[in-house]
């Protein structure tokens, strides 16, 4: 999901290949791998709505528009 919203906010398409994660831990671990593959296949889900309870917090913009402006910023500093 984090990658679809990046390409919508970069203004491209978000190329994704579907490998079902088992083949990445089969592989990762063949070759020593296992960390890097329970990082990149394990949730990385994180639910903030305690701590905005607890600090009566609301975070100034939502995700798609810190991701907008992450990518306006990244797009004017690479590509001139």
């Amino acid at each position: 999901m984090l990658l679809r919203k990046m390409g919508i906010a970069l203004g491209k398409p978000a190329r994704l290949l579907f490998v079902p994660s088992w083949f990445l831990e089969t592989c990762a671990s063949m070759l020593g791998k296992q960390a890097l593959a329970k990082r990149l296949c394990g949730s990385l889900q994180v639910d903030i709505s305690k701590t905005r309870e607890l600090l009566d917090w609301t975070p100034p913009v939502s995700v798609d528009e810190a991701l907008r402006k992450t990518a306006k910023h990244f797009l004017e500093k690479h590509t001139k």
